[in-house]
């Protein structure tokens, strides 16, 4: 079969599944009524669509047909109610005319039940209209044969009744008028502002005023919450609920809350300063190790052990030499070394995870996801690209202070006050870096266009800002609904990918080697049990993970991993599928920590 017919084929079923699952909807077995002008098969019978019917009695012209000969039609009819002994002369020819108008309506009540059925009669405005139409009938055609029953009193209030289908044009009134002062408004401002969300808004809104949605309350419930949730600019929010009790914390420290206070007692204090495992020195040189830097495996403490603690600045060095940019971006290749050496000085030695080896291994990680993980072919990722991945990863946390935002707005620190509580330390890493970027000696962009300048910049700051961890779940909820059933297509799609490789560098501890994991995790909650100390010695409430009480490292890491980082894996293996193979190391890890938490309940 050709790949033309394949396609043809795959479409025709596509549609027949629409047409299936639309009258499903509608609740009824519509097997007579073909919304397309294609031959399509609806349960198995095959019927070729002449007109759509459903589509013109939506139409906004057509509706305004109906309600004007309704409102001609009532006149007539007050004009013969109110002038009856005048226009008696008449009476015939204003009976014809009559009985022409209810044909018309009479045609657009069948058309409309040929098209939804018995639900069409779920509304009781229609059952209202169909009884004033029959009594209207009832009292042209009792006229038009001379019949006796004119002179009966009920036949007289018939005919006084008819004057009543006036009062269905209300509701569709209303909804012109709606439409006109729409229309009303975009004429008179001065400049229109509009949104895709605004046009998602008018699409919903146009379909739940369809007349078949007004007769399913629950569908049309579910369509007004779809359009609220985007006028409140909810639709990227992310409901989160930790079943497991132990997961709370981790909820509670990822969207930045604080627990609540509860009166615990203080165990005596042990050495909850677990030893690192030691990493013997192996003396290979430099380019040797670099040889490596494309592996997950990658060690980046021996790295930095080799490199005399210049792991970061050799690290970006090597790379941008190896991705050309100092030609294809006209980088200053002094400056850019100047520069990386600032930073790397910058990073605070004492801090136990935030520091410049944090830094140096987030560039490796992100070089993975760029060059194994193949995201520069998948996402057409341009060299300007891939040095906003490159200088954002050893931007993203230059100065941190080893305290967390919590402790900073807590606090009341200058950060927060300068920030104003808004992922204070993301904004004081990027100032501070496009700070000392200003100064001669560090402006390695000095040979770029303004514009491309002002590109980068605004890259690598949506970049940076996106490694807060309180954005984690709407992020990910916004990635997963983006890339599910659609690939990288522009330049949008590319920095939100972009995004999510660095945060997921940014926290991917948990699925190195076990070596590496080890470490890494033994150093990241030292320095949270550190921020504990401060908060205790301070009589402040402390944060979730960092009360080393009550803290159970291999707890906490198997809770982090299963909450956050196999969820992150997996969603950013919908643009690159070769992160699974990640997954394996974080299977190896939580048994290796559940071991560790069986042993020691034995011992």
């Amino acid at each position: 079969m050709s790949d033309q017919s394949s396609q043809a084929l795959n479409h025709s079923k596509s549609r027949r599944k629409t047409i299936r699952k639309y009258s499903q909807v509608i609740g009824t077995k519509n097997d007579g009524v073909v919304f397309n002008y294609q031959t399509v098969e609806v349960h198995g019978i095959k019927i070729k669509s002449a007109i759509k019917l459903e589509d013109i009695l939506s139409n906004k012209g057509v509706a305004w047909i109906f309600s004007a000969l309704i409102i001609i039609y009532t006149i007539l009819v007050i004009i013969r109610i109110s002038f009856e002994t005048e226009t008696q002369i008449y009476a015939r020819q204003l009976d014809i005319l009559e009985l022409a108008f209810l044909s018309v309506f009479v045609v657009e009540v069948l058309l409309r039940f040929l098209v939804y059925h018995l639900v069409y009669f779920k509304s009781l405005w229609n059952i209202f209209d169909l009884i004033i139409i029959a009594v209207c009938l009832i009292v042209i055609i009792g006229s038009l044969a001379n019949s006796s029953i004119t002179n009966n009193q009920a036949f007289k209030l018939g005919k006084v009744l008819r004057i009543f289908r006036l009062f269905l044009m209300f509701r569709k009134i209303n909804t012109f008028t709606k439409y006109k002062n729409k229309i009303s408004r975009k004429r008179s401002s001065v400049v229109n502002l509009s949104s895709p969300s605004e046009k998602v808004i008018e699409i919903l809104t146009r379909l739940s005023e369809m007349e078949w949605i007004s007769y399913h309350t629950a569908l049309k419930s579910e369509i007004e919450w779809c359009i609220s949730m985007i006028k409140e600019q909810k639709i990227y929010q992310t409901n989160v609920r930790a079943d497991k009790e132990e997961f709370r914390d981790f909820v509670n420290w990822a969207v930045n809350a604080q627990s609540e206070e509860v009166e615990v007692l203080t165990p005596s204090k042990t050495d909850a300063y677990v030893k690192i495992i030691s990493l013997e020195s192996y003396g290979l040189e430099i380019e040797s190790l670099l040889g490596d830097l494309h592996k997950w495996e990658f060690d980046i403490f021996r790295f930095d052990k080799v490199s005399d603690c210049r792991s970061l600045e050799v690290i970006c060095s090597h790379l941008f030499s190896l991705y050309n940019l100092y030609q294809s971006q006209l980088f200053d290749n002094y400056k850019f070394l100047n520069f990386i050496q600032a930073i790397q000085n910058g990073y605070h030695k004492d801090n136990l995870y935030h520091n410049s080896i944090h830094a140096a291994d987030v560039v490796q990680s992100i070089y993975y996801f760029l060059s194994t993980c193949q995201a520069i072919e998948i996402c057409q990722l341009t060299d300007s690209d891939i040095a906003v991945c490159l200088i954002s990863a050893a931007i993203h946390d230059y100065d941190h202070p080893g305290l967390n935002n919590i402790f900073l707005i807590n606090t009341t620190h200058s950060l927060a006050l300068t920030y104003n509580d808004k992922s204070v330390l993301e904004n004081h890493h990027l100032a501070s870096s496009f700070k000392l970027l200003s100064e001669d000696k560090h402006n390695f962009l000095i040979n770029m266009q303004k514009d491309d300048k002002k590109k980068l910049r605004y890259k690598i700051i949506s970049l940076v800002l996106s490694t807060d961890f309180a954005r984690h779940f709407a992020d990910m909820g916004k990635f997963q609904l983006k890339f599910s059933n659609n690939g990288v297509k522009d330049d949008d799609d590319c920095l939100q990918v972009m995004e999510m490789m660095i945060h997921t560098s940014d926290v991917g501890n948990p699925s190195r080697p076990w070596k590496l994991c080890y470490e890494w995790a033994h150093k990241v909650m030292n320095e949270f049990f550190a921020q504990g100390d401060k908060e205790r010695d301070m009589g402040l409430s402390i944060s979730n993970l960092c009360d080393r009480y009550s803290v159970s490292i291999p707890k906490a890491q198997i809770g982090f991993t299963e909450l956050f980082i196999e969820p992150t894996f997996n969603v950013l293996e919908l643009v690159l599928p070769s992160v699974k193979e990640n997954l394996k190391y974080i299977i190896e890890n939580k048994k290796n920590w559940k071991d560790m938490i069986e042993n020691n309940k034995s011992n």
